[in-house]
């Protein structure tokens, strides 16, 4: 998977553009050490995604939440992360 440019960063992470998934975006946890913490988060999130469609604005659709979609694992089969919706703050 190829990332793009860096959308934003936070203390567990960091959000980058995903160039050839349009709409979509990927976290990465920096924090190696706390990866069974964090995926098995994203496995209960993967559970139970939020019943919130998105909301049209004229001919546009924007996502309501950027919820994890799907994991993220690095060529050793490690899960580092999980992709999402992307959300334009300039638009919504």
């Amino acid at each position: 998977m190829r990332l793009g440019p860096l959308l934003g960063e936070g203390a567990v992470g960091q959000v980058f553009t995903l160039p050839d998934m349009p709409g979509k975006a990927a976290k990465l946890y920096l924090d190696t050490t706390r990866r069974a913490g964090h995926a098995a988060k994203i496995d209960a999130m993967l559970r139970r995604p939020p019943e919130l469609p998105a909301l049209n604005h004229g001919a546009e659709s924007c996502p309501q939440i950027a919820w994890p979609e799907e994991k993220l694992f690095d060529g050793a089969g490690r899960f580092v992360g999980f992709t999402m919706a992307e959300i334009d703050f300039r638009r919504s």
